[in-house]
């Protein structure tokens, strides 16, 4: 009898969890795409849930938006196609785009015009492969986790990640601008670092080459309060970040997506020297040249407009 209570009582929170989420268009069937796609989120018994609602609607990167669909978007792919994404989304609709991905996008989403409107979540949300259970960016130094959302579809957007247990935070712009340059300073350190020694893990970074991340994202906050009107309590940031890069013993560290992440710093560099003044962030730079020079990589740093 205890047994079919208990069963009843997750039945019955599990509806409740499904009932919150309206259908969305889900554009992207990748890592995140399918997180946040409900008919693959409810596995097991709970796919039943699905012939009681209706279902989102799975697009690929090249498909076009329906107009007469209604409800959120969530634009799962990468930073460097999101300006398609946008284009192929009609004009009455692009106030529901929702957007997550790493990196330095608001140029994108502000000469497109969607910058104002459009839902914006920082993800610290780390999944391994489609459909793996995904880990969450609790740490001792933020036990309410560390991915926060902005704007019209906040609460949907915390709606799907709390069925996977998952933690999310809907906050002002204020605190959505500090977690997102946060999460811009984070992605081009520890990678660089990592990468710059031949592919470490995340953890690894954090544990072993603490100081040199450190002296890093120093650096690099310098930068943002330089280009930005933010202002951060940066040892606080740094030691945040670092507290969450202990918890990824099994994420390796890439260097990708290099015009949405470390150009955001190298090029305001290369400004701030064409004038003759002191480099901001020379560690920064020097660990970025070097990386293009190795073998791996061999090439010029291209340029970019940022």
């Amino acid at each position: 009898m205890v047994g079919l209570l208990r069963f009843i009582k997750i039945v019955f929170r599990s509806f409740t969890q499904r009932k919150r989420m309206k259908p969305a268009v889900i554009i992207g069937r990748g890592r995140i795409g399918s997180l946040f796609n409900i008919k693959t989120a409810f596995t097991g018994w709970r796919w039943i849930l699905n012939f009681f609602f209706k279902r989102d609607v799975v697009l690929g990167r090249h498909d076009f938006i329906p107009e007469s669909y209604t409800g959120p978007i969530f634009c799962c792919v990468r930073a460097d196609v999101i300006a398609t994404r946008i284009n192929a989304c009609p004009q009455s609709k692009r106030e529901d785009l929702i957007f997550m991905q790493n990196g330095h996008i608001a140029p994108i989403l502000e000469r497109t015009g969607v910058l104002s409107s459009c839902t914006r979540a920082v993800l610290y949300i780390g999944v391994p492969a489609v459909h793996e259970l995904p880990t969450d960016g609790v740490t001792d130094k933020d036990p309410q986790g560390l991915t926060v959302v902005f704007g019209k579809w906040a609460q949907q957007v915390k709606n799907r990640l709390s069925y996977h247990n998952l933690s999310c935070n809907i906050v002002d712009s204020e605190h959505f601008e500090k977690s997102y340059y946060e999460k811009i300073t984070w992605l081009s350190t520890f990678n660089l670092i990592g990468m710059y020694y031949g592919g470490l893990l995340m953890s690894m970074v954090a544990n072993d080459k603490a100081d040199e991340a450190k002296k890093m994202m120093h650096e690099l906050f310098g930068v943002v309060q330089q280009r930005t009107s933010i202002s951060f309590d940066v040892k606080d940031s740094v030691e945040r970040l670092l507290s969450y890069s202990r918890t990824l013993t099994t994420f390796p560290t890439s260097f990708s997506e290099y015009e949405s992440r470390n150009a955001f710093f190298y090029e305001h560099s290369k400004r701030i020297m064409a004038r003759g003044e002191t480099e901001p962030s020379p560690t920064h730079s020097f660990y970025l040249q070097a990386l293009f020079q190795q073998q791996h990589l061999k090439k010029p740093i291209p340029p970019a407009n940022l």
